[in-house]
């Protein structure tokens, strides 16, 4: 059958190898896209995480500009209620974080936690759209600056 449309003189094998080549087209495209939506996803998730990582950091310098002026560390309650900064900062984001952990490194104050995405799995033996959840770590830090 393949060489009698190869052989065929009226076009009829080069018109079901285009349509074969646009399906492929757009079988690539569509799976592309799905995977393009989860990085612009992710992309907006990191802004929003560094964002968060601020107000975290000048909470903790509203509660803590003393004893990190005099000491140089950090109750792990101003953590804490950095914490609850971030947590709140991403719900009004639309977000729900979880394992959400704020701890201090060489400096910076890091940002450490995961959040669940729901996206349309592409399918072409399902056509109907099966919802998937992808839980991305995000992860953001910030320079906290001893006032000595």
């Amino acid at each position: 059958m393949i060489k009698r449309l190869c052989a065929d003189k009226r076009g009829n094998g080069m018109l079901i190898y285009a349509l074969g080549i646009v399906v492929a087209a757009l079988m690539f495209t569509w799976y592309q896209t799905a995977f393009s939506q989860l990085l612009i996803e992710r992309t907006k998730l990191l802004k929003i995480a560094d964002e968060a990582v601020l107000k975290a950091s000048w909470e903790i310098y509203e509660y803590q500009s003393l004893t990190l002026s005099q000491t140089g560390t950090i109750d792990p309650q101003a953590l804490q209620k950095g914490v609850a900064k971030v947590v709140d900062y991403f719900s009004k984001n639309g977000y729900t974080v979880k394992n959400t952990n704020l701890s201090v490194q060489r400096g910076y104050l890091v940002l450490k936690t995961e959040i669940d995405l729901y996206y349309k799995k592409p399918s072409l033996l399902n056509p109907v759209a099966q919802i998937e959840k992808a839980t991305i770590p995000v992860e953001s830090k910030t320079t906290l600056k001893k006032f000595k």
